[in-house]
């Protein structure tokens, strides 16, 4: 309850403003640079992965992601479903808990960030999946695109499609002055490493508005596309369904 009154208070005075209105084109266009996160120690990449999983539960990740699934799926229903870029595995583990019956295969290149992931896990690169077109019921990037330039994220949107049987979900970041400011106002309430302080904002800055990623996903041949906005966590859903 305290997380939710506080989010409330810091980001409340954004709520009401949309995203087309003059104070908010602070961040006209995505810019990409480097975050710590690529090069981090063994302890610091596990205490930014416990922040970026208490921000997940608190702040919208889960929710959006809960939201999106249910979209296309019910909860009784037996499904595969490939996490790419999973790190630390929590959004498998919120999957499998309201999907009983699911089958999810975490996905990520670096081993530290997947080692607190249960199985089944796959290390591997994102632009070379070792699995055949239609693998998996439901292909899943959360929070991982927003890395990537536009040329690159087009490539991996129609990678990551042709392996979806039923839908590509993407579940990202939106680029807004809001959540920018999140992590620095909220610092004092939740203590948040340095390492997830620079690596937020720098992940804003990258993040998508909804019009560019429908525009990323014309560009990878993705034709049905359906782009949700979900305030105020300020995320960013995609579904893209074959049938």
């Amino acid at each position: 309850m305290l997380s939710i009154v506080l989010y409330a208070i810091i980001l409340l005075p954004f709520r009401v403003l949309r995203t087309e209105r003059p104070i908010l084109k602070l961040f006209p266009k995505r810019l990409i640079e480097p975050e710590l996160l690529d090069h981090a120690p063994a302890e610091a990449a596990r205490r930014n992965l416990a922040d970026l999983v208490r921000i997940n539960e608190r702040f919208g990740g889960h929710s959006t992601l809960r939201d999106t699934l249910d979209s296309v799926a019910k909860r009784e229903e037996s499904f595969t479903l490939l996490d790419i870029g999973a790190a630390s595995g929590d959004s498998a583990k919120l999957i499998r808990e309201l999907y009983p019956r699911a089958s999810v295969t975490d996905l990520d290149n670096n081993i530290v960030n997947l080692s607190a992931a249960t199985q089944p896990k796959v290390i591997a690169d994102a632009f070379a999946l070792p699995f055949k077109p239609g693998s998996f019921d439901f292909v899943l990037a959360s929070l991982f695109l927003h890395h990537f330039t536009d040329e690159q994220v087009t490539c991996l949107l129609a990678s990551f499609y042709s392996i979806a049987r039923r839908a590509l979900l993407v579940c990202d970041l939106e680029r807004h002055i809001a959540p920018y400011l999140f992590l620095p106002a909220s610092w004092p309430f939740f203590r948040w490493s340095q390492l997830t302080l620079h690596d937020g904002m720098v992940s804003v800055r990258a993040a998508f508005r909804p019009r560019e990623l429908l525009h990323l996903s014309k560009n990878a041949g993705i034709g049905r596309v359906e782009i949700r906005v979900h305030r105020p966590a300020f995320r960013i859903a995609l579904v893209a369904r074959k049938r």
